[in-house]
């Protein structure tokens, strides 16, 4: 054993430094470790995220809460203190990156509610009336959850707590007693008398769980060196409820689940009954599965004294598990563009919901996450070797996951946007590194074209709807060609293109938002394309 597989170890438990003989000198990677070998770890101590700073010059709560000109500057901006959603996007939709969170996305839509369930449902419908006081509807939704919790989840010990004078702390807070009796904060309540009165609830409700994740990061507690910290974030304001949820990213950040949806006690209207009924069951749900999940996280953590945050707790779930229990070795793809652009292509976020995986036993794969795929298309393609080997599933939260086989540079491999000689950049060596001769694109262009002849005589009605060079690869070994991205793959007449598309791309005539798909749309953006 080397020097080097004690780094590996150190890396794997959140450790960074240099490890030193006891002569003090640097012992070199490759340095032999025998049986009584002493090493030293002069260790690496994290910095503070960068946020924490501009977050402890945030002015009062009164003072920004109720200035637009104070919130605009502080979260109007390309680069906002905390990401929620309006100028910039989670590096990870919430629902992919917590379980608890994409469970309650899906029971929003889906959900059978007991007695307890409809009876919380009663008592907040309950309180659709006007309150004198601000603090008296939030002893009432305290009181209200506190019976509903300790009667519908028995199984766990929860405290259900009001603000204190004089405290950076919310409306109402829910903390779960974890099995070493340390009680996590799992899900706040902001309360409002009325729309528009007393300063906007979510910028207050994500300056306090700001601080509460500071707090947590400055005592290296065990919820936010080994997670992303999830608190689900519940706004009732006068008559109307909203609920979302909150996570520390490399900042914090949270993202809605619902709209704001009237409580009215008289409303007559069954669909949207139905519609709320189900957003405050599932309140139940996501707490009790937040609170699982820090149990769990509890018990992983015990003997074990990690001092930075794992990479890993950006990730969606899904990819944390192949990473944890396969071994994985994970990299995650990022856009190399501004943030203007970003914004321009409607994203609002750098890194992509693109992963590569390497596995121990050599094999690779690519998994991605969107939430609409084309896998009947996908699926024949690449029967007849025109698209990688896929697997797809179900997610919560309405999110898909393709699992699919890498096609390696090592074997040959190119986007065309990797070969096309008309792309030269001058004095960029990397950009240029696969560039083709003009006679070998011509090859290429006429291998792609057949493919793509080949590919359409399948099924004539198969539209792939993106067939631009990044989407198409090729192999300069042995001249074969694949197809990938197949998120608006669908059917000539039938299905559409998606409600964004990227203005700053050429598309063909009649390649527009929401309009219908035609399969002459694949042949003539290729043609644009190849030139």
């Amino acid at each position: 054993m080397q020097v080097a597989t004690i780094y590996k170890t150190l890396e794997f438990f959140g450790r960074k430094g240099v490890l030193t003989l006891p002569n003090e000198l640097i012992a070199p990677t490759e340095f032999p470790v025998t049986p009584g070998s002493t090493f030293i770890l002069v260790e690496e101590q994290p910095k503070e995220p960068p946020w924490f700073s501009d977050h402890g010059k945030l002015p009062s709560l009164s003072s920004l809460t109720n200035s637009v000109e104070a919130m605009k500057k502080y979260f109007g901006t390309e680069v906002p203190l905390y990401d929620i959603c309006r100028t910039s996007a989670p590096a990870t939709p919430l629902p992919l990156l917590v379980e608890a969170f994409g469970m309650y996305v899906s029971c929003c839509k889906a959900y059978d509610l007991d007695a307890m369930d409809w009876e919380f449902v009663q008592n907040m419908m309950a309180m659709s009336t006007f309150y004198d006081d601000e603090s008296l509807r939030q002893s009432d939704i305290a009181r209200f959850l506190e019976a509903y919790l300790l009667s519908a989840l028995p199984q766990f010990r929860f405290k259900v707590s009001k603000s204190r004078q004089g405290f950076s702390e919310p409306d109402i807070r829910i903390e779960v007693l974890t099995v070493d009796g340390d009680y996590v904060l799992v899900a706040m309540f902001e309360v409002k008398p009325e729309m528009g009165l007393r300063g906007e609830p979510l910028i207050e409700a994500m300056k306090y769980f700001s601080d509460h994740v500071v707090r947590n990061y400055k005592q290296k507690h065990w919820s936010c060196l080994r997670s992303c910290c999830p608190v689900l974030i519940v706004e009732v304001v006068g008559a109307t409820i909203r609920a979302g949820g909150a996570a520390f990213l490399d900042k914090p950040c949270y993202q809605p689940f619902t709209p704001y949806l009237h409580i009215f006690r008289f409303l007559q209207d069954q669909g949207h009954w139905e519609v709320l009924s189900r957003a405050l069951g599932a309140i139940r749900m996501a707490i009790a599965s937040l609170a699982d999940f820090y149990r769990k996280l509890e018990m992983e953590s015990r003997g074990s004294d990690v001092i930075c945050r794992a990479d890993s707790v950006i990730w969606p779930s899904t990819i944390r598990q192949e990473e944890r229990n396969k071994n994985a070795k994970v990299i995650q793809y990022e856009r190399q563009l501004t943030r203007s652009a970003l914004q321009v292509m409607n994203v609002g976020r750098q890194k992509q919901l693109l992963f590569y995986l390497s596995y121990p036993d050599g094999q690779q794969r690519i998994i991605k996450f969107c939430q609409r795929y084309g896998d009947k298309v996908h699926a024949l393609w690449a029967e007849k070797g025109f698209a990688p080997q896929f697997h797809l599933a179900q997610l919560q939260g309405s999110w898909l996951v393709i699992d699919m086989e890498f096609y390696c540079e090592e074997d040959g491999w190119r986007p065309l946007i990797a070969l096309d000689p008309r792309l030269f950049v001058s004095g960029d060596d990397k950009a240029n590194k696969y560039r083709l001769q003009n006679h070998e694109w011509e090859k290429c262009k006429l291998d792609v074209k057949r493919a793509y002849e080949d590919v359409h005589d399948l099924n004539p009605l198969f539209v792939h709807g993106d067939m631009r060079r990044q989407n198409i690869l090729y192999n300069v070994k042995n001249s074969k060609v694949a197809f990938i991205d197949f998120d608006w793959a669908g059917t000539d007449g039938q299905d559409k293109f998606p409600l964004f598309l990227n203005p700053l791309n050429s598309w063909p005539p009649g390649v527009m938002r929401c309009a219908i798909m035609k399969s002459e749309h694949d042949a003539q953006l290729l043609d644009s394309e190849l030139g």
